[in-house]
């Protein structure tokens, strides 16, 4: 039996400015990484409260 694929890290961006928030995007994204972006940290509350973050240190 093959083990199951792992899903890649997922990062939430918090950055009221779009282009910056794209440009880092775009490079967690190349890296392998799966990104969520929140232009306002009211969306970011939003979002947190219904995705459990899952902490490196947990594991």
């Amino acid at each position: 039996m093959t083990e199951p694929a792992e899903r890649p890290d997922l990062i939430l961006v918090v950055d009221d400015d779009q282009d910056i928030a794209r440009f880092v995007q775009v490079n967690l994204k190349i890296h392998g990484f799966d990104v969520l972006v929140a232009g306002t940290g009211r969306r970011r509350w939003t979002w947190s409260s219904t995705t459990a973050p899952t902490w490196p240190w947990s594991t």
